[in-house]
């Protein structure tokens, strides 16, 4: 034990230090209230400035509506790739015979990847009003500019794959 020079009733009657939270200062009242104001004015601004910058296109709005994930992704990344795998769809619509008449696709997931200076995507779209697939897996490939569809697979709602393009000829591969 340390001789400090004091008895034990000196201990008693020496004060007790602070704790930090007694020694840091108080916050005005209205602290709480400022930085609520402050975070609802920053979201008004935000809101605001999306509404002037899309203004001009109503139908944005709509598509807002109907399908959100497709939104923000032709927002952040361009809109190209659900072009290009809606538009390999409809040319060649004899591949997509199995899926039937009427059907949606609704898109679930996105990836987009950059490899080796090479960006690549990955697709995938939920069939709505489709009896046997369940779900179509795009792989993309940008090139000169332009998204192309470099292979197509669907899944079934059993859960088997099946790949639709590209389709394998006796030569090889035909694209």
């Amino acid at each position: 034990m340390e001789n400090t020079g004091m008895s034990p009733g000196d201990r008693e009657k020496e004060t007790p230090t602070p704790s930090v939270i007694e020694m840091s200062p108080e916050y005005p009242r209205y602290r709480d209230s400022l930085i609520k104001v402050v975070f609802i004015v920053i979201l008004v601004i935000v809101v605001g400035g999306a509404y002037f910058i899309t203004r001009g296109k109503g139908p944005s709005l709509e598509k807002l509506k109907r399908s959100p994930s497709e939104f923000f992704s032709r927002l952040i990344l361009g809109g190209d790739i659900y072009e290009a795998c809606g538009s390999f769809v409809r040319t060649n619509q004899n591949l997509f015979r199995p899926l039937g008449q009427n059907v949606r696709l609704i898109p679930v997931r996105q990836e987009v990847s950059i490899i080796n200076r090479t960006k690549t995507a990955r697709v995938v779209f939920k069939v709505d009003g489709s009896k046997n697939i369940d779900k179509l897996y795009f792989s993309l490939e940008k090139k000169e500019g332009k998204w192309q569809v470099t292979s197509v697979k669907s899944k079934t709602v059993r859960g088997e794959y099946k790949r639709i393009y590209p389709l394998k000829s006796k030569g090889g591969v035909r694209m």
